[in-house]
Formats: C-alpha cells, sequence, structure tokens
C-alpha cells in the first residue's frame, strides 16, 4: 500500500493547524480540515462575543489533531472558564468533558453533544459525526447571557438572581453578580434562544415589580445590566449599556482602587513588646489592585497602605498600625484546575517602632555582638527603625484550584519558597535578667537589675524550603464574605517552621459601610521570638474609586 500522499497529507494539516494569526471562514475550512456540522451564522453575530470568531479560536489553539483521529470545537463566546463545560457521549457513556472553546480528540464516529446552563435535563444536545483528521466546529446557535448587578455610579456588586424562562416559568438555577472591582468574573449563561426573566432570589415568578426580561437571539451574546438600589436593593433597571460593554470588551486588565476609615477595636498578645493590650482607635487604609486574566495567564497585584493612631489621656497620640503590604502572583495555566505559580511579596512599615512602658523604667539594649547598645530610663523603648522589619518571600510552584463555584473558592499552592528577613537595629524583648546584663557587663552600670527591661537584637535571618499555601473565600448571603490566607515554610535545613496565617470576616451594612474583622497569626523567629496574635475589629467606611 503506498501510504505516502496521505501521510503527507496529514502532516499538512497537522501543519496549518499550528499557523498562528486569522483566515476567512472558506480558507480556513479547506487549509485545516475543518467540517462545520451545520451551515455558518453571519459573521455579524460575533460582533456581540467577548472572543473571536469559531475558526479563529480553533487556529489560536494551534492544536495538532492525533494520527487517526479528528477534533470537536463548541466555540466559547466569552470566557472558557465563565461557561459551562461541555460533554461528548456515546452510546449513552461518557467519554469527554471539557470547557468551551477548547477542543477534544476522538475517534471518528457518531456522539452526543451535551452543553449549556441548567440541570441535565435542561442541556443542549446534538448529535454530530466527526470524521478522521477533521475538526468539527459545532455551529454556535445556542444563546450566552452575561448578568451584571450595577449601582448607580455603575460600580457591579454581589448579587444572587434567578434566571427563569418564558413563558413556561421554568428556573435555569441561581447565579450571582460578580464584583469586578475584586477580580471577580461574572457567570456566563449558556441558553436556548427565547425570552427569559431575571429575578432576585427568592421573589415569585410572577412578580410584576422587582425583575428584568430579556429576549435571547440565537448565535449572540447579550450583556445584560440592572441597575439596584444601594438601600433596598430592589431593581431600579435594566438593559444593555452600551458604553460601558464597549469599554471592558476585550479588555482583560482590571483596576481597583479604595480608601478605608476605620473605628477599631484592637487586640494584641505576644510579639516583641511581649505584652497584651486592647485599644480603641481610629486608622485610614489606602488599597490598590491590578489584575490580568486571559486564557493562559492570571496575574494579580496588590499594594495595602495601613495607619492607625489611638488617643490616650495624659500620653497622646500614639501609633498602633503601621503597615504596608506588597505582593503579586503570576499564573501559567497548563490544565482547567492546575497552573504554575510566581510570586514575591514585601512587608514593611513607616514609622519607627515603640514599646511603651507605664512609668519611666531602666531599660538595656543589647546588640547583635552582644555589646551595649543603649542603655536608658525612660516611659518608652524604641525597639526598631523605619522601614525595618523588611520581609521579602519569592515562590514558584503548582498552583491548584481545589474548588471554585459561585460562592466558594479555595487555591492550594506547592512549591519552593525563599524568605529573606532585614533585622538591622530591630530589638525583642529578652527574658535573661541579670544573668543576661552579668553577661555583657551591664549589671553594674543599672541602678535595678532585677527590674530593668532588656531588649537584645535579633538577627537577618533568610530561609527557604518547601511552602504550603491554602487561600480560600466564601460567601454567605449577599452580605458576608469570609476569607483566608495561611502560607507555610518548611526550612530546608530542619529550623524552625514559619506560619503566616489571616483570615476576615466582612458583614455589609450598605454600600460603603461594614464591618469588618481580621485576625492574624504569625509565627516567624526572625521578627518575634513568641507567635504574634492580632485581631482587630473595624467599622469600617469605604470609597470605591
Amino acid at each position: 500500500m503506498n501510504r505516502g500522499p496521505r501521510n503527507l497529507a496529514w502532516l499538512a494539516t497537522a501543519w496549518v493547524v499550528m499557523l498562528p494569526g486569522t483566515q476567512s471562514a472558506a480558507l480556513a475550512q479547506s487549509r485545516l480540515g475543518v467540517q462545520p456540522d451545520d451551515t455558518s451564522p453571519p459573521s455579524s453575530i460575533y460582533d456581540t462575543w467577548d472572543t473571536p470568531p469559531p475558526l479563529v479560536q480553533l487556529n489560536r489553539e494551534a492544536r495538532v489533531i492525533p494520527w487517526g483521529k479528528g477534533l470537536v470545537f463548541p466555540p466559547a463566546m466569552s470566557n472558557s472558564e465563565s461557561e459551562p463545560p461541555y460533554a461528548l457521549y456515546r452510546d449513552n457513556e461518557l467519554l469527554e468533558d471539557e470547557r468551551m472553546g477548547r477542543s477534544t480528540s476522538v475517534p471518528p464516529g457518531g456522539y452526543v453533544l451535551r452543553w449549556g446552563s441548567g440541570d441535565l435535563t435542561q442541556r443542549l444536545s446534538r448529535s454530530i459525526e466527526v470524521q478522521r483528521g477533521h475538526a468539527t466546529v459545532i455551529d454556535p446557535d445556542w444563546s450566552g447571557l452575561v448578568v451584571s448587578v450595577i449601582d448607580e455610579s455603575r460600580t457591579t456588586v454581589g448579587y444572587s438572581y434567578e434566571v427563569v424562562r418564558l413563558p413556561d416559568f421554568v428556573s435555569f438555577g441561581v447565579g450571582r453578580s460578580a464584583e469586578e472591582a475584586l477580580g471577580e468574573k461574572q457567570r456566563t449563561w449558556i441558553l436556548s434562544p427565547g425570552s427569559y426573566k431575571v429575578i432576585p432570589v427568592g421573589e415569585d415568578y410572577n412578580t410584576i415589580v422587582n425583575f428584568a426580561t430579556v429576549r435571547l437571539v440565537p448565535g449572540e451574546l447579550t450583556h445584560l445590566n440592572i441597575v439596584i438600589d444601594e438601600v433596598s436593593e430592589n431593581f431600579l433597571g435594566a438593559g444593555t449599556l452600551i458604553m460601558a460593554e464597549s469599554k471592558h470588551r476585550g479588555n482583560t486588565w482590571r483596576t481597583y482602587a479604595a480608601t478605608h476609615a476605620n473605628l477599631l477595636f484592637d487586640h494584641q498578645s505576644g510579639g516583641a513588646e511581649g505584652n497584651s493590650q486592647e485599644d480603641l482607635s481610629f486608622s485610614g487604609t489606602g488599597e490598590f489592585r491590578l489584575s490580568h486574566d486571559s486564557d493562559r495567564y492570571n496575574f494579580l497585584a496588590r499594594g495595602l497602605f495601613e495607619e492607625g493612631i489611638s488617643w490616650i489621656p495624659e500620653v497622646g497620640w500614639r501609633i498602633i498600625v503601621d503597615r504596608f503590604l506588597a505582593r503579586a502572583v503570576a499564573i501559567r495555566k497548563i490544565g482547567p484546575r492546575v497552573g504554575l505559580y510566581g510570586r514575591l511579596l514585601a512587608e514593611s512599615k513607616l514609622f519607627p517602632g515603640r514599646v511603651y512602658l507605664d512609668s519611666p523604667t531602666e531599660y538595656v539594649r543589647i546588640d547583635g555582638e552582644n555589646r551595649i547598645a543603649a542603655i536608658g530610663l525612660n516611659d518608652h523603648v524604641s525597639i526598631s527603625p523605619s522601614g525595618l522589619p523588611l520581609t521579602i518571600q519569592e515562590g514558584v510552584g503548582l498552583n491548584l484550584i481545589a474548588l471554585s463555584n459561585e460562592r466558594v473558592s479555595l487555591y492550594i499552592r506547592s512549591g519552593y519558597g525563599f524568605r529573606q528577613t532585614i533585622n538591622r537595629e530591630v530589638f525583642t524583648a529578652d527574658d535573661g535578667g541579670t544573668a543576661r546584663l552579668a553577661e555583657v557587663g551591664a549589671d553594674t552600670l543599672v541602678a535595678h537589675p532585677g527590674s530593668t527591661l532588656i531588649y537584645s537584637e535579633l538577627p537577618s535571618i533568610s530561609v527557604y524550603g518547601l511552602e504550603e499555601s491554602l487561600i480560600g473565600e466564601a460567601r454567605l448571603g449577599r452580605r458576608i464574605l469570609l476569607g483566608a490566607e495561611a502560607d507555610l515554610l518548611l526550612p530546608q535545613d530542619g529550623g524552625h517552621s514559619v506560619i503566616d496565617a489571616e483570615a476576615t470576616a466582612t458583614l455589609r451594612l450598605t454600600k460603603g459601610i461594614s464591618l469588618y474583622y481580621e485576625l492574624r497569626f504569625l509565627d516567624d523567629p526572625a521578627i518575634s521570638e513568641s507567635a504574634l496574635v492580632e485581631g482587630a475589629l473595624r467599622l469600617r467606611f469605604s470609597h470605591i474609586f
């Protein structure tokens, strides 16, 4: 048998599939071996999509058709991660499931394709025939719907709603409008063309107030904006904001900036000061985020600057919150739930650190060379200069999306991490007593060795080893948001493990007012010999730019 021409044809087809760029439908079909399962719709419907036309998507995927197989390619109207996946069946047996906009290779033959929103009985279904060496592009005759709930300032808000088909009032499920300023993505509903009603969760299907209707056209993606009252959360209006959609379409970079004024109740135990304290105080927070999301890459950068002061009678103003944090995470996707990450973090403070005492007390500071750095009598002790300690972290490894839906998300990262803590002239409480004073020759220089406070300089430390991280978030209803992040570094030399964990809870009272609780646990010998536990309950007044 002479298989030379057939092999050359297959190689030519595979080579052309990998070519980047765009082509006309006719040219692409002739070169790629594309076999549309039906007549392609007019190109004008693609103007409503957030993604390129189907053949351009297939071309950009650059996938070689395996020998003896064919491809099935249902195009995505929006981000493939936002649309429900599709499934391939043969003889009522599930063979493959994949994201829209991503092809699946299967042997030649007949299959049943099922996709769309709703339960299994509501999903769309189609019989297709796959030929060897060809890509079967599914004709997009379904409809897409993206629901964005916004307030009167055009800011997207988290809001739960239900999609109901008319006129038979069949529910296709409950959705939640994402807060785009926080980097969340809007869900895309894949539905049969027709009329649908969008109502708040719990509203009667027959309601004649507080609802929105939309008619979905075959092959088109519809962006529905619902405006709500920020106090009552009732619908004020609904429709398509042309200017807003044209502004954001194709733009995967998002920014978020906000300022917060906080009334705080603080409690702290352990740490460099070696004591416990509670305060009622005020603070201001500035926050900025920059995010990027594409089919292959995710990037998130966050900057946080917070300063807080407290007024104490007969003492005056004291700085009780001082924190600067900058972090960036980049992820290269290698699968629907798996990717490679690289991260960078820097944490410091602006003002010098001090320990305040109830009355003037003798103190001794001992430097890293075991020498006397300072002896004094005062009602406060300086324990660190401005900008120190400075903590820098780097890490690379595997990122896993363990759970991701509209209410709960959980990410697991495992890799290799590095942590440097710069502690120049940073001191911590030392309970060595008179023996420690005698060791440095300070016992004869102070009047009361038994009651003298001792502070020893912390060394700068650099550690590296295996790192594990858990990042989770949960939304309870419309107003409660829970978040948690925990980092564990296991030093390669077998030293003390470093644990840095933070949990937050937010109860939204109105658009700009919320109760915010933050709890942090830090066990890092480079910063403090004892574990530091900080908690703060804040009445937060926010303004989002």
